[in-house]
């Protein structure tokens, strides 16, 4: 069973999706009920591949912010009742979000939100410090940041954070951190970056927001105040060493999240007791 720690995630064109519907996806992990979809609905409708796209986009959504758990099993009929739709724009969802690892299909033909672990972490947590600063970098260079939104936007972060207002807070740190995103001009920096910024969300609202502490949070303002003025002054050096530091502060949270609570602290040695 294939498992990967942070939801590694890949976008979604009308182009792919099209390729989809049209010649299916051959693999051995698909159960038969998903693996010809034209079987049951041929052709695909545009009004069919419509309401498999919002399907999937919704669901994509709760995956991504925990409203459905790792692991939870997914029930067609319930979301073909929830979406008012049949069950084949659902199943077209499911095969899009197995393409993005974002759900398994197991041998008894059900279907699982995919588990979080760890067998790639230090792959993820490399490949997102080197994106991330790639494209403070390049938004650096450009020269087009609007001072008064970014400014707004920390602003924002910061007032959630003091007010303990953790969904809040991660909302405004990723939509700054797309704003970067798209300032470098770069589409391959946009997809990639924003690519990591998802692969990474369930690990940061179950092991970074919750776990901060008053001066971890104060800290978390003042690294992403730095990556603000570093951007906007057009300092690249700058920017690209506040992205850094930003991004191993929240890494080193984390980490320290999966520390032992208090099992290192207890003294577990067996007393002797009078017979």
């Amino acid at each position: 069973m294939m498992t990967l720690p942070f939801c590694v995630v890949a976008d979604v064109d009308q182009t792919r999706y099209a390729n989809i519907m049209q010649h299916g996806i051959v693999s051995p992990q698909l159960p038969e009920s998903l693996g010809m979809l034209e079987s049951e609905e041929s052709p695909v409708t545009k009004q069919g591949r419509r309401g498999a796209l919002l399907v999937y986009e919704a669901l994509r959504d709760d995956i991504l912010w925990l409203r459905i758990e790792p692991g939870q099993a997914i029930d067609e009929v319930a979301l073909a009742r929830r979406f008012k739709t049949s069950r084949t724009p659902v199943r077209e969802a499911l095969l899009l979000l197995h393409g993005e690892w974002l759900v398994q299909f197991l041998p008894n033909r059900s279907t699982i939100v995919s588990p979080l672990t760890l067998n790639n972490a230090r792959e993820y947590f490399d490949s997102h410090l080197v994106l991330a600063r790639m494209a403070a970098r390049a938004a650096t260079l450009t020269g087009r940041a609007d001072r008064g939104t970014m400014l707004s936007l920390h602003r924002d972060f910061e007032r959630a954070m003091s007010d303990g207002a953790c969904e809040q807070a991660f909302r405004t740190s990723l939509k700054l951190h797309r704003m970067l995103a798209r300032l470098t001009g770069n589409i391959f920096l946009n997809r990639y970056f924003g690519h990591s910024l998802d692969a990474g969300m369930r690990a940061k609202i179950l092991f970074y927001f919750p776990k901060l502490d008053s001066r971890e949070r104060l800290r978390a303002g003042v690294l992403l105040e730095a990556l603000i003025e570093a951007v906007i002054s057009g300092d690249a050096d700058a920017g690209d060493n506040a992205m850094k530091a930003l991004v191993v502060h929240e890494i080193g949270v984390i980490l320290r999240s999966l520390y032992p609570a208090f099992g290192d602290r207890m003294d577990l040695a067996m007393e002797e007791f009078p017979t």
